[in-house]
């Protein structure tokens, strides 16, 4: 009996040095990690009104070419269920319409030329907070991640692509996938199951959106054996394991 007392106690002994010496600094770290994602945050809610500050001379332009077409098919459909319900593509060999639905809505409350120049600002600045989420994930310095982010929204070839209106379903497509990469990221390093269905929610998103997204599953995997040594991490906490 002595001796059960003794390993009793030396038992409880162990365990109260090690809360003195854990217990102190979690609320810390959690306090840490939410300023960390906070500050994250704050600066990818601020790259679409950056975007918006380099398109604003061009907001004011009119419809041009094949833009007309698209404003014809939002008029023309009753409401934006239709676009998933019928074909709203010569030649049904494209079916895209989540971007269909979003011309519909600016068109029928909003219409016109600029508000919908502002959706695509909106939506380049959006791709840009997704490449630094995904390069935040990555590790990269915050600052790192924002100057590869802003040139990404300030790049020409970006900027002026993204003033034709009618290639909106690469906008809507991208910054799924780039947000997507990171919550799947982030699963993969820390099992957090809501990732895992944000990633499906996501790529759900891309693929109603344009078909380039079809290759998301091929970036998932690259991004998985980038991270292979980690792997076992997140997953276990999630209940499975990668071999």
């Amino acid at each position: 009996s002595e001796l059960w007392g003794y390993n009793t106690l030396r038992i409880m002994a162990d365990q109260i040095t090690w809360q003195r010496q854990n217990l102190p600094t979690q609320p810390n770290d959690r306090l840490a990690f939410h300023v960390t994602i906070r500050r994250d945050f704050a600066i990818a809610a601020l790259l679409p009104i950056a975007t918006l500050a380099v398109l604003w001379p061009a907001l004011s332009a009119d419809f041009y070419a094949d833009d007309y077409f698209f404003v014809a098919f939002a008029r023309r459909a009753a409401s934006p269920i239709d676009y998933f319900t019928t074909e709203h593509f010569f030649g049904g060999y494209l079916y895209r319409p989540i971007p269909m639905a979003i011309w519909w809505f600016i068109e029928h409350y909003a219409g016109g030329a600029y508000p919908q120049y502002v959706c695509n600002a909106l939506l380049l600045g959006a791709s840009g907070a997704g490449l630094f989420w995904v390069l935040r994930e990555l590790d990269w310095a915050r600052s790192w991640a924002l100057a590869m982010a802003l040139l990404y929204v300030w790049l020409p070839a970006n900027v002026s692509t993204s003033l034709w209106l009618a290639d909106r379903f690469d906008l809507v497509a991208v910054p799924c996938m780039l947000a997507a990469i990171a919550l799947w990221l982030r699963f993969v390093r820390a099992g957090r199951a809501a990732a895992a269905w944000g990633v499906l929610a996501l790529f759900a998103v891309a693929a109603l959106s344009k078909e380039l997204s079809y290759l998301f599953p091929g970036a998932l995997g690259v991004a998985l054996v980038a991270n292979w040594n980690e792997r076992n991490r997140g997953f276990a906490k999630a209940g499975l394991r990668a071999h």
